[in-house]
Formats: structure tokens, sequence, C-alpha cells
């Protein structure tokens, strides 16, 4: 990103680069709630800068505001990099750090994820997709 625009609750993920940056090269901008994980560049990151990264996941986050460098635990994560990947399923199962850990924003409010879901129950998760809820009984009490 070279502007000043906002990349807000994408997954980014098994993208190669030849120089920095395999998944994100950030110069402008703001990205929040998304997840930026096994991507590949000459270095082996996948960011080029945590400045400008706040409650997202990515190897490179050990600082700043709500991010995480832990595996995000997606159902399958898939292998590979670039153009030799093969794709995964890049929902998050429900003991990711992703879950219930992003910060909810203005648009989100009646809003769906890439699967359909509700944006919000609760806290946001980081990433395209919310997390499944938990299996069991559900009650409502009136």
């Amino acid at each position: 990103m070279r502007g000043a625009g906002d990349v807000e609750n994408c997954t980014i993920v098994r993208n190669q680069a030849d120089r920095t940056g395999g998944g994100m090269f950030r110069l402008a901008g703001a990205i929040t709630n998304t997840v930026v994980y096994f991507n590949l560049d000459a270095a082996g990151s996948n960011v080029n800068t945590a400045v400008g990264f706040a409650y997202s996941c990515a190897p490179e986050l050990t600082s700043g505001s709500g991010n995480t460098p832990a595996d995000p635990q997606f159902k399958d994560s898939g292998t590979g990099y670039g153009l030799g990947f093969t794709n995964g399923v890049y929902v998050l199962r429900t003991g990711s750090p992703c879950v219930n850990t992003g910060t909810n924003l203005g648009w989100m409010a009646g809003a769906i994820d890439l699967a359909g879901n509700n944006r919000l129950r609760g806290i946001a998760d980081m990433g395209a997709y919310e997390a499944p809820p938990p299996k069991g009984a559900l009650f409502i009490v009136r």
C-alpha cells in the first residue's frame, strides 16, 4: 500500500514476493483486524513493517495495539506459496487467538463476513471470516 487506503478484516495468505513483504507491503494507510500469515518473501517475512497494524495477526507483529504473532489456527492452512500453493480453508477454529480479539468498527453493525455470517457476535474476529459459534446447547431466556 503506497496510498492512504485502509485494509480491514482481510485474510492474506499463501502469497509470495521477490522483495519485502510476502503478504503485505505497507508504506501508508492502516491495517486493522487483518490476518497476514503463511506468506513468503526473500527474507521469509509476511509484512515489511509492523507500523500501521492494529488488532491484526502476522508473525512479525510482536507489539502494537491488539496485535498477535501467534498462528491464527485456520481450519486448514493450505500449503505452498505464490503460484504453487494449495488453497486452504481460512475459517478460524474456535480456539484461535484471532477470535474475539479484533476491534469493532462502525461499518460492522449489520455487516456479514465472506461466508454470509454476521460480522458482529460480540467482539469482531480478525480476518475475513467470523469463527463459527461454539457447538452445544443454546438457551434463550426471556
